[in-house]
């Protein structure tokens, strides 16, 4: 496959906002291409028969058929496609199972975008993303030091969950009785203390902060 190419994706999850995140974030970056969204295992088969992506980006809980389901009909299928599990949580034992179905990497929600995108890229390359363990303790450590609320202030954290229902800054700017300058001068001050790229990372992250 030509280096230059976009990764091509098909993008599974019952979330909107997820969706929508995860589409303002690969979109903003030219080394992916989605081809598809899809909210139900259902859904997600037809895609992937369609259009045989590189990489399938699959959320496990969703309806009609839940990820395991379509994991296991693609691999009945001879389908060949790179599955990366996009979840909260998953057990051992399911994840073996995975394994065998075609799951290359399990990319947890609670981690930063940008490790998303570096999952991705390593799937893509031939690897795996399977590091569960060390990301969650990373993740328990800075919980340990440093609350959401410690980096944020309370308006900050109000704007933050505007911006996850998919309004732009003029919108923003009216629900909350202020200028529009106001609002990007606020965005820039949060992209800042969360280390964030853009407005596609901030809606992911707030997903799964559980400011949604």
């Amino acid at each position: 496959m030509d280096a230059t190419l976009p990764i091509r994706l098909v993008i599974a999850d019952d979330h909107p906002t997820t969706l929508l995140g995860l589409g303002l974030l690969l979109n903003n970056d030219p080394n992916f291409s989605i081809l598809n969204t899809s909210r139900n295992g259902h859904e997600t088969l037809l895609a992937v028969r369609q259009f045989r992506p590189d990489i399938l980006l699959l959320d496990i809980n969703m309806p009609v058929l839940d990820g395991f389901a379509v994991l296991q009909t693609l691999h009945s299928e001879g389908i060949a496609c790179k599955s990366v599990i996009y979840t909260y949580q998953i057990d051992e034992t399911r994840l073996l199972e995975a394994m065998n179905w075609g799951v290359y990497g399990v990319v947890l929600k609670t981690l930063p975008p940008p490790m998303l995108l570096q999952a991705l890229r390593k799937v893509h390359a031939g690897g795996k993303w399977l590091e569960m363990d060390s990301a969650s303790r990373l993740l328990m450590r800075d919980a340990a030091h440093q609350r959401l609320d410690d980096l944020l202030t309370s308006r900050e954290i109000e704007l933050i969950k505007i911006v996850a229902e998919g309004l732009r800054n003029q919108a923003v700017a009216d629900r909350l009785h202020i200028q529009e300058g106001t609002v990007r001068i606020h965005l820039h001050n949060i992209y800042k203390k969360l280390g964030l790229s853009g407005r596609g990372a901030l809606i992911v992250y707030a997903q799964q902060n559980g400011l949604t």
